[in-house]
């Protein structure tokens, strides 16, 4: 489950009834502060244990970017998953699923860079169909793995979270969505609506974290990735010049050249030679 959104009023849901289950529950923060479960961004938490299904009043305030990240799953098809390895798995985690019924867990902790990583590639998944679904599951499984790490180590982690590493963890989820947008980048304003920072904290936060422009450092991007590709001889160089956000490729090969020294073409030669 992604929730992303700003509310322009506060509101607070009423939950009915649902079925009981024994139930597996990972939840994110990326944006936003969840009151209700006391989770502020750049945290998470890890419930298991039995879900009863009673009702009561989930409140979100309004005027914050909400980004959360959900994963739901029951005990059972969690064991299910994992019957091959089912030797491998942790004592502290075995003894909950083999007493589900009977265990209750609710354990707090910090989005780690890994896990934020995962995160974003999943809401930026750049494929479609069958491709899309196994990717989806692979990284689900992913991030799956490195909370539940978290849980048998079971680190100590702080409750609160300063505003400094907070502004931090938008910078770098700002870098994240100029990367997976390569193509078709969002303006300074959509991007810094996305990350909830206003366009000032934005490029003066981008300059000290990364050392360069908004768009500094997209176009740098840009140029690595368009080297990488040329380098693979998989595609050609109006393909890659595609790939890396240029409609026009007389205006890649310019940027190309004065990054590089080099003519995307030239390079492209150099490179097959080499190979050869």
């Amino acid at each position: 489950m992604i929730d992303q959104y700003i509310l322009q009023e506060n509101l607070v849901v009423e939950t009915a009834p649902g079925k009981p289950g024994f139930n597996l529950e990972f939840s994110f923060m990326i944006l936003g502060d969840n009151h209700t479960e006391q989770t502020l961004a750049g945290q998470n938490f890890l419930c298991l244990g039995f879900e009863p299904g009673i009702s009561g009043l989930v409140d979100w305030q309004a005027g914050q970017q909400i980004l959360k990240f959900d994963i739901h799953i029951t005990v059972e098809t969690f064991v299910n998953a994992i019957a091959h390895c089912l030797e491998l798995v942790d004592p502290k985690l075995r003894q909950f699923l083999e007493h589900s019924d009977q265990i209750d867990c609710f354990q707090m902790g910090v989005n780690t860079p890994a896990m934020c990583t995962i995160i974003y590639q999943i809401l930026n998944c750049p494929y479609e169909g069958l491709t899309r679904q196994l990717y989806l599951e692979g990284k689900v499984l992913e991030v799956m793995a490195l909370r539940l790490d978290q849980y048998i180590q079971n680190e100590p982690q702080p409750r609160q979270k300063s505003s400094k590493s907070q502004e931090r963890d938008r910078l770098h989820y700002a870098k994240e969505i100029l990367i997976h947008n390569l193509e078709h980048p969002p303006s300074l304003l959509e991007l810094s609506q996305q990350v909830g920072l206003n366009t000032r904290k934005l490029k003066e936060g981008f300059r000290r974290e990364f050392d360069t422009t908004v768009f500094g450092y997209l176009h740098s991007h840009r140029m690595e990735q368009a080297r990488k590709f040329i380098k693979e001889g998989q595609m050609t160089v109006a393909e890659v010049a595609y790939a890396v956000g240029y409609a026009n490729r007389s205006h890649f090969a310019a940027a190309f050249r004065k990054r590089f020294g080099i003519n995307p073409s030239e390079f492209f030669k150099e490179t097959q030679k080499r190979e050869i």
